[in-house]
């Protein structure tokens, strides 16, 4: 198990210990340990933190990781965001729940005292406080998440899928390009198959293994093919044809022939190729173009992945605010 440690603190040297092999969270594992140098008196009361860059560089992971233990240290009533300065301690041990709604409260009544006072009606103090929770949700919205494909039809595919669910906006690229692009990245996503090297090219950026699997009902469909007939898988890009062909071979065991088909030649050739077949898949992007097709009593499913719920939990509890 490696655990790696950084000095923290210009006047000492702090031991921060970070788990990484650990199924805790880095930043809860920084949460908690923070929490205690507080406690301990190590950080005093109004000093301030180390900038949130500054304690990422030294622990060698994402700022955002760091800013997300400053603002959890936030909600507990230790530190308070001062801007343009920094998270400076306000006390030395956690507030219990009662206390911090206590403060809450008291924090909300002073607020609504000085609304009221300059003569908001309870309509517009509702809107403001709404508008201002808007306002919050949408910081997310800029962080930069990217989602580092095998092949590029998948990319495309994942990301209107995630984005429609999470409401954020997602990019995608290959891992051929990945050492090129997005740089400014804030969160990358991938198949666990490739997070070494995604981490190897970017080690200070928060990354997440997802879990992706092919449609169960069209994997059910060509697991019931018998192996004398014909599979026919037609892609949009070539690419993604020995991709596709591979999963759908260890996912449903099928030995029979696979033809594939791509539409960057145009789709002149495809009644030739679907006579030859006993069943066709095609990938999402695919769909608009085999309409004239489909209408034949030739059988046409769907392929495409699915993201796991386990994944977008992950992803839900790794960006802040979704």
């Amino acid at each position: 198990m490696q655990v790696k440690r950084r000095a923290l603190l210009s006047h000492g040297f702090i031991m921060i210990k970070l788990d990484r092999s650990s199924t805790t969270p880095i930043s809860d594992q920084l949460v908690e340990q923070l929490r205690y140098h507080v406690a301990s008196g190590i950080y005093k009361i109004n000093e301030y933190l180390p900038p949130t860059r500054k304690l990422a560089s030294q622990l060698n992971v994402s700022f955002h990781t760091v800013r997300k233990a400053y603002l959890k240290l936030v909600q507990e009533g230790i530190l308070v965001a001062e801007k343009g300065s920094g998270y400076k301690v306000l006390a030395r041990a956690p507030l219990t729940s009662e206390e911090r709604l206590e403060q809450g409260a008291t924090i909300v009544e002073e607020a609504l005292q000085r609304l009221v006072g300059i003569g908001l009606e309870e309509t517009d103090i509702d809107y403001l406080f709404q508008e201002q929770l808007a306002l919050m949700d949408s910081a997310t919205h800029d962080s930069k998440v990217v989602f580092v494909a095998p092949y590029l039809e998948i990319g495309e595919e994942f990301t209107n899928y995630i984005s429609s669910i999470l409401q954020v906006n997602v990019e995608y690229t290959t891992l051929n390009n990945l050492e090129r692009k997005h740089q400014d990245a804030d969160y990358i996503l991938c198949r666990h198959a490739s997070i070494q090297r995604v981490v190897d090219i970017f080690p200070r950026v928060d990354v997440l293994g997802l879990t992706l699997y092919l449609s169960p009902q069209t994997l059910d469909r060509i697991a019931h093919l018998y192996d004398r007939e014909t599979l026919g898988l037609i892609t949009y890009n070539k690419e993604s044809i020995p991709h596709l062909m591979s999963e759908i071979q260890s996912s449903t065991g099928f030995s029979g022939q696979i033809f594939g088909a791509s539409l960057e030649d145009g789709s002149s050739h495809l009644k030739q190729f679907i006579d030859q077949t006993d069943l066709v898949v095609f990938t999402p992007r695919c769909k608009r173009a085999l309409h004239t097709f489909s209408k034949q009593e030739k059988t046409f499913t769907q392929i495409g992945h699915i993201v796991s719920q386990e994944s977008i939990q992950a992803i839900q509890r790794l960006i802040p605010g979704l």
